[in-house]
């Protein structure tokens, strides 16, 4: 994605997208148990989210809110 000349990329784990929502997997393998609280504010969850928005629905020429664009963490 091109933000003002800067390029911003992510490579996801996962995406699950249907007609009124997109999903956003990301696997954490980090050996300490991970809480939400802490990873939701991580940069990484910022930029991932972001490129959920704009791009993933230019892509797919598809109408979706904010709040239907979710991120979900997986730590085995």
């Amino acid at each position: 994605f091109n933000l003002d000349g800067s390029i911003i990329t992510a490579k996801y784990d996962l995406i699950i997208i249907d007609e009124n929502s997109i999903e956003v997997w990301d696997w954490k393998t980090e050996n300490v148990k991970l809480e939400y609280i802490k990873v939701k504010d991580r940069i990484q969850t910022i930029v991932y989210m972001f490129l959920a928005k704009e791009v993933i629905p230019k892509v797919l020429k598809m109408d979706i809110n904010v709040k239907d664009i979710n991120m979900r963490y997986y730590q085995p």
